[in-house]
């Protein structure tokens, strides 16, 4: 999203200082688009303009251009750079914000001092919007509008510190906070995949799932559901898997396919190969660990009722029907009857010829309740 009309960047290393000007009241009207940048050479404290990227005249000309549009003039930016401590790092700079109802859209917690961690400040998108995604239901997603939440994920491998509103960000590195867990390895078109998958009680009771996935090291797509988890909100429940595709979404003739805006990929071949690996990774992950029933036929209790196979089982034990879709469709209501049964429907594994569902039995009393999953 965007937060504002301009911004200003400043990043220092060891042996050089850079200033760049993103503004678009600079480019208001224009059909060039122009982002000043000056460049110096540092040696200890001594800073000049390094001649060997730009000239001087060249570089007092994008001055001027950061002076007129910007609050920013030499001597202040000589204080922000002086905030670096001789060391090295990245600031910037966002003024004109953009602004939601009477507020602008971004709102500024300070917290409370010596709270827990949920009382830390952060900045939050006002609107508190989350993303679509397909299949998710949950509204509980705070990496959609909590900058504190999103930092803590955003590197898979976290290198720096980060302060959110004068507070440490506590990194969390996914794959170390899952439970469960097991790795997978593929091959998609010649490149090597690996796939982290595990449970996460947090992200069970927000009823979130779905795939993390990493482009040299940074969080490109939160929470990608694939699978089963696109067509039930209670398959996939909990889980998460983590990746990253740097090798998969550089090709070799230095393509890349991920958006500018670093929120998504481009569809291409190697993005549907991942989506369908994927996919029947974490069906399998799921199927394996959480969705396994003991399921023990009676064949002389079997009964047909409008070409419905019924088979029981005792109690804590289950029931599997098997039907075609149109009976399905059809004689639901005869089903639910028969077996003096409330049944609430859980998950759908679809078949042209058959539907099937899986039943497991919570409660045999004279109302027992059947969840079909």
């Amino acid at each position: 999203m965007r937060l504002g009309r301009d911004a200003l960047v400043l990043t220092q290393t060891a042996n050089s200082r850079s200033l760049a000007f993103l503004s678009q009241s600079l480019n208001e009207g224009k059909d060039n688009i122009e982002i000043p940048i000056i460049s110096y050479c540092r040696q200890g404290q001594q800073v000049e303009i390094d001649a060997a990227v730009m000239s001087e005249a060249l570089a007092k000309n994008n001055l001027k251009a950061i002076k007129e549009f910007s609050p920013f003039d030499k001597y202040l930016i000589g204080e922000k750079a002086a905030l670096f401590c001789g060391g090295t790092g990245t600031q910037i700079y966002i003024w004109n914000l953009d602004e939601w109802g009477s507020g602008y859209c971004l709102d500024w917690h300070d917290g409370v001092y010596g709270g827990s961690s949920f009382h830390q400040g952060d900045i939050f998108v006002r609107s508190r919007r989350i993303r679509s995604r397909q299949g998710q239901v949950s509204v509980k997603v705070p990496l959609d509008f909590s900058l504190r939440a999103y930092l803590e994920v955003i590197f898979l491998i976290p290198r720096m510190k980060m302060f959110v509103q004068g507070t440490l960000v506590k990194s969390r590195p996914l794959a170390r906070f899952l439970t469960k867990t097991v790795v997978e390895a593929g091959d998609i078109l010649g490149n090597p995949v690996e796939l982290t998958l595990g449970y996460s009680e947090l992200e069970w009771e927000q009823g979130n799932c779905g795939i993390f996935l990493y482009w040299h090291g940074r969080l490109i797509e939160a929470y990608k559901r694939v699978g089963g988890m696109i067509h039930s909100a209670d398959v996939g429940r909990g889980v998460i898997g983590v990746t990253d595709v740097t090798n998969l979404m550089d090709d070799k003739d230095g393509r890349v396919w991920v958006h500018n805006n670093k929120q998504g990929f481009q569809d291409c071949e190697s993005y549907a190969l991942l989506e369908q690996w994927l996919a029947e990774k974490v069906d399998e992950y799921w199927d394996n660990n959480f969705d396994s029933l003991n399921i023990k036929k009676i064949i002389s209790t079997n009964q047909i009722v409008n070409g419905c196979n019924v088979t029981s089982a005792e109690s804590g034990e289950c029931y599997l029907i098997t039907m075609t879709l149109e009976n399905y469709l059809c004689n639901g209501s005869a089903i639910c009857s028969l077996l003096g049964v409330n049944v609430q429907i859980k998950n759908r594994r679809w078949n042209l010829a058959q539907l099937m569902f899986r039943i497991s039995v919570q409660d045999m009393t004279a109302r027992r309740k059947i969840l079909i999953g």
